[in-house]
């Protein structure tokens, strides 16, 4: 089971990475051999590492940057907790937990 959801938070953050170098890909239209410092910034932006190779961002469009700024923030609350939110009920109790209960004798 651990391995399973290792998987599915690999491939989920992974497929979010690509998902945002092909949006910004689409957006800068990169000329020929421009595309892997556009692929550097998606995935550094998923990933929240704050690198960066000079004066690429700054060159960006403000889509891209909005684009990039959706990375940052779906890469800061995580795979697991995005696809929580996103295929849940709406509803913030988990229904599935129990919590002890106890007669607590006082005197």
């Amino acid at each position: 089971r651990a391995v399973n959801d290792a998987l599915a938070v690999f491939a989920f953050g992974l497929a979010a990475a690509l998902a945002t170098a092909f949006a910004v890909m689409a957006i800068e239209r990169p000329a020929g051999g421009g595309a892997f410092p556009l692929l550097f910034e998606a995935v550094s932006a998923y990933s929240n590492n704050g690198l960066s190779l000079g004066s690429t961002t700054a060159s960006l469009s403000v889509a891209s940057r909005l684009v990039l700024c959706a990375a940052m923030f779906a890469g800061r609350l995580g795979p697991a907790t995005l696809a929580w939110t996103l295929a849940g009920d709406g509803s913030l109790a988990d229904r599935s937990k129990r919590y002890p209960e106890e007669n607590v004798v006082i005197g």
